[in-house]
């Protein structure tokens, strides 16, 4: 098997030997369902099986299959065939993996070993930080929290949301009916989103349609990918957040063994059957702006270059709401790529994170790995929201 590899380096009128191929169903995707991580040194064997899977998985689950740019998408397949080449050892090969991941426009693509970012390039994009402040809240128990700071209109609520965890989490419980009852009697709204890396969206688009008071246009349109091996890496990420919480000597959340119950019962009905690649559809239709319906007072966004995923979501959902004013810095560019699935290398213990939606924009955009400006720049060292209550007071 190794000199099947290596002929790639000599036989180069015939171009350059793919890995060799075997069967690979797509249950082997599926945590649990593959073999432990060795602890033996990982032999050439392990290497290319990991290799394989990871190759089936990209060219399967990953939206970006279909969706990249074809130079791209062909440039990191034949990058995966190299590393089969290289004798290293897990992390060694992680950092390999990710740097060939972070040649791909998309930022969610990514390589970790044992929770930890794997590649320099990697670790610069998650550290780079604004400089604008921190998040107004710092609960641990909740990604959600509403305080009030004086204005010379009267007492602003800022509704700080952290991150965007499963919506069906109980931390969750109050959020809207909080948030329409400090609506109620505000002069203007502050929507704190600093330092909020994403997740899932669901609560963010019901914050949208509160603010909106009726159904929006957003404005994206979303491919799916409906593959059985996208369902398999969709059923990972719920696996993995159980299997967290009994590393963790916490008990698994009942919600999250409904959801891995209905994405399994997905699963195989998946392979039992034919469908369409791709589900194509909008996130959301409705009517322009209706300042009877809606609330139409003052409402400053602050964001920075942590905002990313499903914050940038939010931020889209916001973008035809009339009285929504950025504040702060760019944010982190993690656009077009979204729901993201999880695929665990059973040999070298790497976890690959790749998105199974695609998202495009009726005016062309392409802002991955560069952001959302913000309406009103806030100059580093400042605090956005200090500029969010003088804007609020003009």
């Amino acid at each position: 098997m190794k000199l099947r590899v290596a002929l790639c380096f000599f036989v180069p009128l015939f171009g350059c030997a793919t890995l060799p191929q075997s069967k690979i169903s797509p249950n082997d995707l599926v945590l649990g369902q593959v073999a432990p991580v060795a602890t033996a040194k990982l032999t050439r064997r392990d290497i290319i099986a990991d290799l394989q899977l990871l190759k089936y998985a990209l060219e399967n689950a990953y939206a970006g299959a279909d969706n990249l740019p074809k130079e791209s998408f062909a440039v990191l397949l034949t990058d995966m065939d190299a590393l089969a080449e290289k004798d290293l050892g897990p992390s060694e090969f992680c950092q390999a993996i990710d740097e060939a991941l972070l040649k791909v426009p998309d930022n969610h693509l990514s390589a970790r070993l044992d929770g930890q970012l794997c590649s320099p390039g990697r670790k610069a994009i998650f550290e780079e930080k604004s400089n604008v402040g921190r998040n107004h809240s710092s609960r641990s128990d909740r990604p959600w929290d509403i305080s009030f700071k004086k204005s010379k209109r009267g007492r602003v609520p800022v509704l700080s949301i952290l991150a965007l965890w499963d919506s069906e989490h109980p931390a969750w419980s109050g959020f809207l009916d909080e948030t329409k009852k400090a609506l109620a009697k505000a002069p203007a709204l502050i929507v704190d989103l600093r330092g909020n890396g994403g997740g899932d969206d669901t609560r963010a688009m019901q914050l949208a349609k509160l603010l909106y008071g009726q159904e929006f246009m957003h404005p994206r349109s979303i491919r799916q990918l409906q593959s059985p091996e996208a369902r398999a890496v969709r059923l990972n990420s719920i696996l993995l957040q159980m299997e967290r919480a009994r590393l963790n000597g916490k008990p698994e959340e009942p919600y999250l063994r409904e959801e891995a119950a209905r994405r399994r019962a997905d699963l195989e009905e998946s392979i039992k059957g034919n469908q369409e690649r791709y589900k194509l559809y909008q996130k959301e239709e409705g009517p322009p702006f209706d300042p009877k319906k809606g609330f139409a007072k003052p409402i400053m966004v602050l964001i920075d270059r942590e905002c990313g995923s499903s914050c940038e979501s939010l931020l889209e959902a916001l973008e035809n709401h009339p009285f929504v004013k950025t504040v702060g810095a760019n944010t982190g560019g993690f656009v077009h790529f979204g729901e993201t699935g999880k695929l665990r290398l059973p040999h070298l213990g790497v976890l690959i994170q790749m998105g199974t939606k695609f998202f495009s924009y009726p005016d062309g955009r392409f802002v991955e790995k560069t952001g959302y400006s913000p309406k009103v720049r806030v100059a580093d060292g400042k605090n956005a929201l200090d500029e969010a209550l003088a804007l609020i007071d003009e």
